[in-house]
Formats: structure tokens, sequence, C-alpha cells
């Protein structure tokens, strides 16, 4: 608990919290109130916070609430991102706008859910079972409003690139594979094998 008595965002929200596992389990995590997340989960930041931007959106993500996940990324009220661009942030911060106090300007907390931008939203991971990225899945995640997102991830056979267009129905999946590797592409029903080079996988969302 926090010293106003309140409970801690990590006691409250985290993995190792077993009252929210039957929630994950059942896939009702996304149905958490947004206005819930953001001011609970994000303003009473606790002592062990370093934990949790890692776990809060690596649940988020593996139990399928893409798009709560990316609402909270993108949010621009007062606990986001956004509002520390506002400040004039050039760096992330360690805690929320208004919430520093004596913390550090320059802190690598918040930026750990980026790793899960590539493993999910442009969905390059290893396929299970595997090991030295010699078998990759390009399963993406698909939100809506997402529009356009692209980038790559370094293996060590090579780098892999992913371009993703969305209309909101159809979405088309530009990748690139290393010669090396065995890759495929995932998304719901659609699995399509890849081959060393450009791919263009089309779908429906």
């Amino acid at each position: 608990n926090d010293p106003n008595g309140k409970t801690n965002a990590i006691n409250k929200y985290s993995p190792m919290n077993d009252s929210i596992a039957p929630s994950i389990k059942t896939n009702r995590f996304a149905e958490l109130r947004y206005d819930e997340i953001t001011i609970e989960a994000f303003e009473l930041w606790g002592g062990n916070s370093l934990f949790f931007p890692v776990s809060f959106f690596s649940l988020l993500l593996t139990a399928a609430a893409v798009a709560l996940a990316c609402r909270l990324l993108l949010s621009e009220e007062e606990h986001s991102f956004a509002e520390m661009r506002r400040r004039g942030a050039t760096t992330l911060w360690e805690y929320w706008p208004g919430s520093l106090n004596d913390r550090s300007y320059n802190h690598p907390m918040f930026g750990a859910v980026a790793a899960y931008f590539y493993d999910y939203i442009l969905g390059i991971r290893a396929k299970n079972n595997s090991a030295g990225y010699k078998e990759i899945i390009v399963s993406p995640a698909m939100p809506a409003g997402l529009g356009t997102v692209s980038g790559y991830r370094t293996l060590p056979a090579g780098k892999i690139s992913v371009s993703l267009e969305s209309d909101g129905s159809n979405a088309k999946a530009m990748i690139t594979v290393p010669d090396g590797i065995k890759a495929s592409f995932v998304f719901g029903k659609t699995e399509t094998e890849l081959h060393a080079g450009e791919n263009t996988v089309v779908f429906a969302l």
C-alpha cells in the first residue's frame, strides 16, 4: 500500500496477484474499465513499479487485449507518454507527470514495453520449441485504428522486416525474410509459409 492507504498498483494488477488470473484465463481481461486502469494502476505507481510496465502490458497483449494496450499507450490523458511530450520531455521519465517529485527525468522503466511492439504488434516471434531464431512466426496484432506500422528485428540469420497496412476491414503484410530461417505468417485462420526474400500476404480482419 502507498502512504495514503491506497492499493499499490503492482500488487493489484501484477501477474503474481492470483485475483486477476481467472479473468486472464477466461479472456475477460479486456473488460477491465479503462478509467480504472489509467487512474488506479498508473497513478498509484508503487515501489515495485520497475516490474509493472513489463508485466501489465505483457498480460494485456498475451490476453488478446491489444486494443486496450494500444489505447493506454496512445492515451492523451494526464498519466501518459503524450503528457510527457507536452511538458517538454525528450527522454522517458521515471514517473508520470505530476508525480515525479525528486524522481529521475531519464529512466529505462517505461521503455520496457517496447519489446512487446516487436513481439505482438509486428508479431515477430520465435516459434515455440525452437532455438536460435531459426524458426519464426509473424503473427501481428491488428487493433482497430492501427493504420500502418513497420519495423524489423535483427536475428542471427539477418534482418526480418514487417510492414502492415490496414483499411479497417482488410490488411496487407509485407514481410522480408533472410536466408537460413523457416518462417510462416499466422493471423486467425490464415497461415502462410514464407520464403526467403519479399513476401506479401493480404488477409481479412
